[in-house]
């Protein structure tokens, strides 16, 4: 008999079908997320930029579990997609739109960027600070310098909270969920790319073992 001061064991999946649930849900969702921790910008590599290195840092900290998540799902998409019949003509179909959307992505990302965050030189130009603001200032920001940059760091101090006193609350997040939003839809749309790559790949090893198939019956 166990003694009563004995540790409880935890409780698994009951069957092995929840077992298997639980295996694909860790290795699919966290497994995903350490693949590719360089690209998502959790570690740093050398001779390397991820994509979010271009979005302030308090944008980044959501960004990282978010795509993070988004990767995943890509994944198990792949991984569905895998072990279903798909024809050469749709994955070429599905490709060129995926790849139209990566570069509309990107190029949208870029345009939102130059709208709505402000590169401020720090240390002398030695670095920079990004910052999210709106469209226009507010008439009660106080703020006389034609340059953003001038006016955030002469004149708000590099606060966040004043930046948003300066353009307004609703115009800064409105600014940072397009950003968000466009950077997923970016990371999403070169997922999809990548998995349409290696479900071409499957498909034409696939292919390649039902060519064998027959010549080794013959041999036999």
């Amino acid at each position: 008999m166990r003694a009563k001061d004995a540790p409880a064991e935890p409780a698994g999946p009951p069957t092995a079908l929840a077992k298997r649930w639980v295996r694909y849900v860790v290795g699919f969702g966290v497994g995903t997320a350490v693949g590719l921790a360089p690209y998502l910008g959790v570690l740093n590599v050398p001779l390397f930029k991820p994509l979010l290195t271009l979005f302030p840092v308090t944008l980044q900290s959501r960004l990282i579990p978010l795509s993070a998540a988004l990767m995943g799902l890509t994944a198990v998409a792949i991984q569905w997609y895998g072990g279903e019949r798909t024809s050469r003509q749709w994955l070429r179909k599905w490709f060129v739109g995926s790849l139209t959307c990566s570069v509309v992505s990107l190029l949208a990302l870029l345009f939102v960027r130059m709208v709505f965050v402000v590169d401020v030189p720090i240390q002398g130009g030695a670095e920079q600070v990004a910052f999210v603001i709106g469209p226009t200032r507010l008439p009660s920001c106080g703020c006389s310098q034609p340059s953003d940059a001038l006016c955030i760091s002469e004149t708000l101090t590099l606060n966040p909270a004043q930046v948003e006193s300066c353009w307004g609350s609703r115009s800064v997040r409105f600014g940072e969920l397009l950003l968000q939003l466009n950077y997923l839809f970016a990371v999403g749309c070169f997922g999809v790319v990548t998995g349409l790559i290696v479900l071409r790949e499957a498909m034409g090893h696939e292919r390649g073992r039902r060519r064998r198939r027959p010549a080794g019956k013959a041999a036999v």
